[in-house]
């Protein structure tokens, strides 16, 4: 709907009628809206697990919270895509150098602080880490816990990593 509106109005001053400011004004605030908008939608969609309408619902919140970032995000995005167009031919060379990636780099860094704030997405990844080590861990010490059983070799001195239970000689490991 964006490239429509902004397409129709460069169209029309392309052929000499002006579409009026309101049309123009329209048309920026369509896009610096979207673009707070989806400065905070994109982050949730890859680092959470939440429904679409929850994702959308926290974008809103975020964009309305942290308004100063969200459109300082949008600004940027707005920016580099108006010259991207506006300089066409050098437009091609600006995409194969910065591509997709650039743009949306800038704009998660100004609004990670805020999605931090707000989610605590680093703590949830330290504990998903903890976890999976320990689940790893567990299944080790299951594994060589059999290994030992079937074997029922040497006592347990120097086996890493130390097991709870007692000794050879009675007292608590």
């Amino acid at each position: 709907m964006q490239i429509f509106v902004v397409y129709f109005c460069f169209s029309m001053l392309a052929e000499g009628v002006n579409v009026g400011t309101g049309m123009w004004v329209a048309a920026v605030l369509n896009l610096l809206v979207f673009h707070m908008l989806f400065a905070y939608m994109w982050p949730q969609v890859v680092l959470l697990d939440q429904p679409f309408r929850q994702t959308l619902t926290n974008s809103l919140r975020c964009m309305l919270a942290f308004l100063p970032h969200a459109l300082a995000a949008a600004i940027i995005q707005v920016v580099f895509w108006g010259l991207v167009i506006l300089c066409m031919p050098l437009g091609i060379l600006l995409m194969l150098v910065f591509g997709f990636w650039f743009t949306c780099e800038l704009c998660c860094q100004i609004v990670s602080g805020d999605l931090e704030r707000v989610f605590h997405i680093e703590e949830r990844i330290r504990a998903r880490k903890d976890a999976e080590l320990a689940e790893a861990l567990a299944a080790e010490r299951l594994e060589a816990g059999e290994a030992e059983d079937v074997e029922s070799a040497a006592p347990d001195t120097n086996v890493w990593p130390p097991r709870k239970g007692k000794s050879g000689d009675g007292t608590e490991k």
